[in-house]
């Protein structure tokens, strides 16, 4: 493969990793944001994330303040926002609103 993706070498195991170190995340939506943040910085000290949420918590402010390659945004999610995103994440458990919201907003070129 390459050094972005490689295969699980663990024997009945499907699994793909990815190293995003070297990739950027965008994650849309708010919900369980900062749980994501630690998980993906925890593994993955060098990504560049940015979230995007009509309403960021003080907490999730806090918390990023402190880490310079995370940029918040609190606004509406624009269609541009994918241009310079190589992941994205929607934070939501509302399978509805991703469904609509994939439908809305993203294109397949």
């Amino acid at each position: 493969m390459n050094d972005v993706v490689k295969e699980s070498r663990e024997e009945g195991s499907s699994d793909l990793l990815l190293n995003i170190n070297k990739l950027k995340v965008l994650i849309v939506g708010e919900e369980g944001v900062l749980k994501r943040l630690k998980d993906i910085l925890k593994t993955a000290p060098q990504t560049n994330i940015t979230v995007v949420a009509q309403s960021i918590s003080a907490d999730v402010k806090h918390w990023a303040s402190s880490q310079p390659n995370i940029s918040l945004q609190e606004r509406l999610y624009q269609n541009d926002d994918l241009q310079n995103a190589d992941v994205l994440l929607v934070a939501s458990s509302q399978s509805a609103f991703v469904k609509k919201w994939f439908n809305t907003h993203v294109t397949w070129d």
